[in-house]
């Protein structure tokens, strides 16, 4: 498999931006179809698998500086495994384009999500009600399920605004979060012939690394400059799909 260097480096890079900022799969994706060369169906469920491996690699990590919220995290993640099994098996009905087209939708909306919001000085209590908790880890579950991605990229900002959360906190529950809803969106993804096993197996050994890494180095950064690393590579991720989507640079003839 003349790829697998492309496959580990792409696997490694996705974990440490999983642990770090909370969103490492929606790069992930891009890069499996535009630099691997793999069709987007079998990129989603290579993505998913090793987006699951490195969510359980930097938690530890998150856990162990008390950067998880798990009453909040525990009641999303219902509602994550049932979107992210809906999502999983919805995604083998619809075309290569249409799954494109659903995935830079989310990006932009995700990208508008990331504008800074005022935050405590002080850790409290979010106060996030269970209908809004349920309601985050469903949506997510299903957008993540369908493209196969955790869905950190939109989770985060999520739990940020409607949760209340301070970024730190977001990236540590949303990697726990994920956890049940990529479990349940890698089945759907499984049953429906969706996951390349030889190049899953790949991206994963690099994924867990990076998760790793990722995790420890977070704490080093200040809400700010996750912020903006995360709105950077949102848009970045953003102008590269659209251009495939819509044919740009045209192709000679």
């Amino acid at each position: 498999m003349e790829q697998w260097p492309i496959l580990v480096l792409s696997g490694f890079g996705a974990g440490f931006l999983a642990g770090a900022i909370g969103l490492g799969a929606i790069v992930l994706v891009p890069l499996l179809v535009f630099v691997a060369g793999l069709p987007i169906h079998a990129a989603a469920g290579a993505s998913i698998a090793n987006t699951f491996a490195a969510a359980v690699s930097a938690l530890v990590a998150h856990r162990r500086r008390r950067r998880v919220h798990v009453r909040i995290g525990l009641i999303a993640a219902a509602g994550a495994l049932v979107g992210g099994g809906t999502g999983g098996l919805a995604s083998a009905l619809v075309s290569g384009q249409m799954l494109t087209a659903f995935y830079l939708t989310v990006v932009l909306v995700a990208l508008a999500l990331v504008a800074p919001v005022e935050q405590a000085a002080e850790p409290t209590e979010p106060p996030c009600g269970g209908i809004v908790a349920l309601s985050i880890g469903l949506t997510v579950g299903l957008i993540g399920g369908m493209i196969g991605v955790g869905g950190g990229f939109i989770q985060v900002p999520l739990l940020v605004r409607a949760a209340r959360m301070r970024m730190h906190e977001a990236v540590g529950t949303s990697l726990f979060i994920a956890l049940f809803g990529t479990a349940a969106g890698f089945s759907g993804k499984l049953v429906t012939g969706q996951v390349p096993f030889p190049e899953a197996l790949i991206v994963l050994a690099g994924g867990m690394t990076g998760g790793q890494l990722g995790a420890r180095l977070s704490g080093r950064f200040n809400a700010r400059v996750l912020r903006g690393a995360f709105a950077l590579v949102l848009l970045l991720i953003a102008a590269r799909v659209a251009a495939d989507l819509f044919g740009w640079p045209p192709k000679a003839s």
